[in-house]
């Protein structure tokens, strides 16, 4: 028998194949236009290119007002009938886009041959230096951050992206850039800051904020691939910076240098623009889509890969300019471009529109997250236990086993209910296979099985392996038939659980947690290789449930890997606790003052490791 209807995980809510009648409908392009940008956020993969839109309405210039005021500036120096000319033509509103370039060319080399040509590169300096102080409210660049987005690249001068990155994610401006703090130098630097070799800061880290000159190929090489720990929310200048006037590109000779020259370099920043767009999900963001050299890659791209067209995610949040000229200008963008335009109303505050935008597609996004995540249910999960009595996705014979460390068994077994019964709420058990971790968890329900502990007794008691199902999803279900039996399957998963595990009092263990986790990048960050990070968002979200305070539920993990956020704060309601014997670090913490029974190892805590001082056996 074929299916009819796509069963695959999550494969109904995949974005479909534009058919001939909604290529003309204007209301169902933009909703597949918006699924599509939802599939790629959720992805994490997408890249952000930022254009003037979103720093005009911070108070920086418009392309146009720049020009106008470089102009300015050069009369004042030397005054000159072909300038005069040129700030007519502004005035009038007659030139054209591709005119700027040329009018800025002729200012610069007028500043150069009077021996003024330090005055262009304060010009650009003065223009984009930081405006102070940073607007919080109605920012485009705060509201992009709440988006799953951690690669930027932008044609602008300014470090705004820089300062939104460091208000919303905390980066330190030390790992950005130097200009960009709470003070601002009264004139331009004559050496950059982000200018060593290698793209450093000069402190050996990688610089985060880096422009298309040569000493960043490296960093370019990076940011051009998705899910890499050295291209997470680094920002990409590809016309240059401010506080480097040899990397802004503003003049036409500046532009047949980068898009058009046969330097080593300039091709090197051709491939570095091919590859982007070639293989990663962009979305532009108050970009004006006039820029021909820089979307040259894109026009060669629909050209010659045409039937890719539909499935290429390449996006675009223009301002509305009325239905018809939104609608010619949608046919213009795919077909030249292949570009999915999504489209807002503007309203007499320029940074509102943008910013209300970007807040509901925001909402948009969790939105169509929270529907991906109802898995379709093919086949109804029935768990063979009554909610009240445990539940084991697999047992052991616990009695014909050896009693080799029954003793030590028993003790540390005790220490996890105590754990439990002081209201830690996520306890973790780490250590090597074979060390006893599944065992030790098992135990520990044989052991609350009828007891009182705390608040009382338990409404249930769950047992999961994902060694025999790696699938998150798979788990959450079975632990949903579990302690919500008749509860909604249309529903949220997660509101469901949550609504559960806060109304009831729940011990839920999920055994080989590793096998939900990535393996850290250890020998980049200098790290422990142990360390593993949640495998995706489904992950996350099911332990943060444990850690909400309202929460009367118990989370205990065995893992072969010590989840990196939980082990950050040992101060909290989570507890990471050790098995396998003297081979085995015994704490996270290095520095304190109790000591564990091993020698030269200390903890904050009294140690908890279970047979990590003292072997099992």
């Amino acid at each position: 028998m074929t299916l009819q209807t796509p069963v695959g995980f999550g494969s109904h809510r995949l974005p479909r194949v534009a058919t001939h009648s909604e290529t003309h409908d204007h209301y169902a392009h933009d909703q597949r236009s918006r699924e599509m940008l939802c599939r790629v956020l959720a992805l994490r993969t997408c890249i952000a290119f930022i254009g003037s839109g979103c720093s005009i309405p911070l108070g920086y210039p418009t392309w146009r007002d720049l020009a106008w005021q470089l102009l300015e500036r050069t009369r004042k120096i030397k005054e000159n009938e072909r300038l005069n000319r040129y700030q007519a033509t502004l005035e009038s509103n007659s030139y054209k886009t591709e005119d700027l370039p040329l009018f800025i060319a002729a200012c610069k080399n007028l500043l150069c041959k009077a021996g003024q040509g330090h005055s262009y590169e304060d010009f650009f300096f003065d223009m984009f230096k930081p405006v102070t102080p940073w607007k919080e409210s109605h920012n485009p660049y705060k509201e992009l951050l709440d988006l799953p987005i951690h690669r930027f690249i932008t044609s602008n001068y300014d470090c705004e992206m820089e300062r939104a990155l460091h208000s919303v994610r905390q980066i330190q401006f030390p790992e950005l850039a130097k200009h960009i703090g709470p003070t601002t130098p009264s004139r331009m630097p004559r050496v950059p800051y982000l200018s060593s070799a290698g793209g450093n800061d000069g402190q050996g880290e990688p610089a985060r904020s880096f422009t298309q000159k040569p000493e960043y190929n490296d960093r370019l090489a990076l940011f051009a691939l998705a899910r890499v720990a050295e291209s997470r929310d680094i920002v990409f200048h590809c016309h240059g910076r401010f506080d480097d006037s040899d990397s802004i590109i503003a003049t036409e000779a500046d532009y047949q240098r980068w898009y058009l020259g046969d330097e080593e370099s300039a091709e090197a920043f051709r491939q570095t623009i091919d590859l982007l767009f070639a293989s990663n999900p962009i979305f532009f963001v108050g970009f004006g889509m006039a820029d021909a050299d820089l979307m040259h890659p894109l026009r060669l791209l629909s050209a010659v890969s045409a039937e890719k067209k539909p499935f290429r995610p390449l996006f675009a949040l223009l301002p509305s300019q009325g239905f018809d000229a939104d609608w010619d200008r949608r046919e213009f963008l795919y077909e030249r471009y292949g570009l999915n335009t999504l489209t807002y109303q503007k309203t007499d505050e320029p940074d509102q529109g943008l910013c209300s935008a970007l807040r509901s597609l925001k909402d948009e996004w969790l939105e169509w997250r929270k529907s991906w995540l109802k898995k379709p249910p093919i086949r109804k999960v029935v768990v063979q236990a009554a909610k009240g009595q445990p539940y084991r996705h697999y047992g052991l014979d616990r009695d014909k086993d050896t009693q080799i460390g029954a003793k030590q068994v028993d003790v540390m077994v005790g220490q996890l209910a105590g754990q439990i019964k002081k209201g830690e709420h996520v306890l973790v058990i780490v250590g090597p296979g074979g060390t006893g971790k599944s065992w030790h968890a098992l135990a520990l329900l044989d052991k609350l099985k009828g007891r009182r502990l705390g608040g009382g007794s338990f409404d249930g008691l769950f047992f999961w392996s994902s060694y025999y199902a790696d699938d998150a999803l798979t788990g959450l279900d079975r632990l949903l038939a579990y302690v919500d039996p008749e509860g909604d399957t249309n529903a949220s998963r997660f509101v469901r659980l949550k609504n559960s595990l806060n109304a009831g009092r729940f011990v839920v263990v999920l055994d080989g947690f590793e096998r939900l986790m990535t393996p850290s990048n250890w020998k980049q960050e200098g790290t422990d290789p142990e360390i593993g990070d949640f495998a995706n968002p489904v992950v996350k979200s099911f332990v943060d449930l444990f850690l909400d305070p309202n929460c009367h539920s118990h989370l205990v993990l065995t893992s072969r890997l010590r989840p990196r956020t939980l082990a950050r704060d040992q101060s909290g309601p989570v507890r990471v606790l050790y098995t396998g014997g003297d081979q085995r670090r015994c704490t996270i913490q290095k520095t304190g003052r109790t000591r564990c029974r091993r020698p030269l190892l200390v903890t904050r805590r009294p140690c908890l490791c279970i047979g990590a001082c003292r072997s099992i056996s």
